[in-house]
C-alpha cells in the first residue's frame, strides 16, 4: 500500500506516538494526531513528521478541525476516514498509582466517542489500562460501554498482552474495536507465549531482556554515549539498530555509591527480599531484570528496575527497546523528573517510554483491522521478520 490508496487514520491522546508507530507499521497513513502536553508533542513531532499535530486539549477541538486537517496532510479529498484510535489518560483508572473517582481526565473518553460519532469512521479502535474494567465497581467500564452503545459500532473489547505479541515485558491493555458497518471485531492470535502460556497451543517464546538489550550493557553509572560500543547480538537488535545513525537517549544516571553498593546485592530476577535486611529501604520496590526472562511491564518511573548486569537503573533506550520503539526513535524533554514536577503535569522521557502503548501490540492490531476493512497489511510483521531472520541465521 502506499499513495491514495492507504488507509487513514486519526491518533487521538497520541502521547509519544507509540500507537501511531504501531499503526504506521501495520500499513496505516496517520494523518492527524491530538496530543495536549508539550514534551510528548514534541517526541511526535520529531518521530512523525508527515502527520498533523494539533497539540490542544480536545476538549477545544471539534471534529471539524480534524477533518479539514486530515484532508490537508493527505493532500487530497477524503470520501472516509478508515480509523479512530486513541487511548484516553487512564489516570483515575490505573492500577498503579493513586485512584480518583472524580479526576475529570477519567471522563474524556467521551469527547473520543464524540469524534467517533462525528467523523463516523469505519472502525475505531481504543485502548486503555486494565484497571478500566474492575475500578470503581466496575462503574468504569459500564459508563464506557453504555455511551460507545450510543455509536451505532458494532464493537467489542478484549484484555491483550503485549507479550504475547513479542515485547518482552508483560503489558496488558483493554482493547475496543468496532465496525461502523457492522462487521463483527476479531482481535489478533497470540505470535509468541511464555512457557507457563503455552498450555493449548504451540508458539515461541517472547523476546527475553538480553536479546533486547544486551548490545547496550556497556553503560555504566553516569556514563553516556551517541556511539553504539558492541555489535548487535540478536535479530530482534539488528532490526531496533537499522535505521539509527547513532545512539539516542542512552544515559545513565549517576547513582552515588550507596546506592551502586546496594543495587549490588540485588540478585538477577531479584527484589528487595532477595538482599540483606539492613541494605532494604521500605519504599524499593525494585526488582532485577534477568537476562533470560521478560520484564514487568514498563512505568513512567525508570526507578522500577535494575539492569540485569550493571549497578544502574535502566536508561531511557533500553526500555524504549523494551517497549518495542526502534532505536531511530527519539524521545525528546528533560531526561526524569522528580514527583513534584509528575504532579504538575511535565511529561519527561521516561514517563513518555512508560506510558505508550508498544508499538508491536498497536501494529498486531492495526494488521487485524485493516484485514477486516478489506486492507492487505504488510506481508510480515516486525516480529515476524525478526523471527524469519533468527532462524536463518540457525
Amino acid at each position: 500500500m502506499s499513495g491514495k490508496n492507504k488507509p487513514v487514520s486519526i491518533d487521538l491522546f497520541a502521547g509519544a506516538g507509540g500507537l501511531s508507530r504501531g499503526l504506521e507499521n501495520a500499513g496505516f497513513d496517520v494523518l492527524v494526531a491530538n496530543e495536549v502536553h508539550p514534551d510528548p508533542v514534541k517526541t511526535y513531532r520529531a518521530n512523525h513528521e508527515d502527520t498533523d499535530v494539533i497539540d490542544e486539549d480536545i476538549r477545544d477541538v471539534e471534529p471539524e478541525e480534524l477533518l479539514i486537517a486530515a484532508e490537508e496532510s493527505a493532500d487530497r479529498g477524503l470520501d472516509d476516514i478508515d480509523l479512530i484510535a486513541g487511548g484516553p489518560p487512564c489516570q483515575g483508572f490505573s492500577t498503579a498509582g493513586d485512584k480518583d473517582e472524580d479526576d475529570p481526565r477519567n471522563n474524556l473518553y467521551q469527547d473520543y466517542a464524540r469524534m467517533v460519532k462525528e467523523i463516523q469512521p469505519k472502525a475505531f479502535l481504543m485502548e486503555n489500562v486494565t484497571g478500566l474494567e474492575t475500578m470503581y465497581n466496575g462503574d468504569a467500564i459500564d459508563e464506557v460501554t453504555t455511551l460507545f452503545d450510543t455509536l451505532g459500532y458494532n464493537y467489542e473489547y478484549r484484555t491483550l498482552n503485549a507479550i504475547n505479541f513479542g515485547a518482552p515485558q508483560l503489558r496488558k491493555r483493554i482493547i475496543f474495536i468496532g465496525y461502523r458497518d457492522g462487521t463483527s471485531p476479531t482481535f489478533p492470535e497470540p505470535s509468541c507465549a511464555p512457557k507457563s502460556q503455552l498450555s493449548g497451543f504451540t508458539k515461541p517464546e517472547p523476546t527475553s531482556i538480553s536479546e533486547a538489550i544486551s548490545d547496550l550493557r556497556f553503560l555504566g553509572p553516569g556514563e553516556t554515549s551517541e556511539e553504539y560500543e558492541l555489535p548487535p547480538e540478536t535479530a530482534y537488535q539488528k532490526v531496533m539498530r537499522e535505521n539509527a545513525g547513532k545512539l539516542h537517549n542512552h544515559v545513565a544516571t549517576n547513582h552515588s555509591q550507596r546506592v551502586i553498593d546496594r543495587f549490588d546485592h540485588f540478585p538477577q530476577g531479584g527484589d528487595k527480599n532477595d538482599i540483606p535486611e539492613e541494605k532494604r529501604t521500605k519504599k524499593d520496590g525494585r526488582k532485577r531484570w534477568h537476562p533470560d526472562k521478560h520484564s514487568r511491564a514498563i512505568t513512567s518511573s525508570p526507578d522500577d528496575f535494575i539492569h540485569y548486569e550493571r549497578n544502574r537503573i535502566p536508561t531511557v533506550r533500553e526500555t524504549a527497546r523494551i517497549q518495542t520503539f526502534p532505536d531511530d526513535y527519539v524521545f525528546k524533554g528533560q531526561r526524569t523528573t522528580g514527583n513534584w514536577r509528575r504532579k504538575h503535569e511535565y511529561c519527561s522521557q521516561t514517563q513518555q517510554v512508560g506510558n505508550a502503548v508498544p508499538p508491536w501490540l498497536g501494529e498486531s492490531v492495526g494488521r487485524e483491522i485493516l484485514t477486516s476493512l478489506g486492507y492487505k497489511p504488510p506481508e510480515f510483521s516486525i516480529f515476524q521478520r525478526i523471527r524469519n531472520m533468527a532462524e536463518q541465521t540457525v
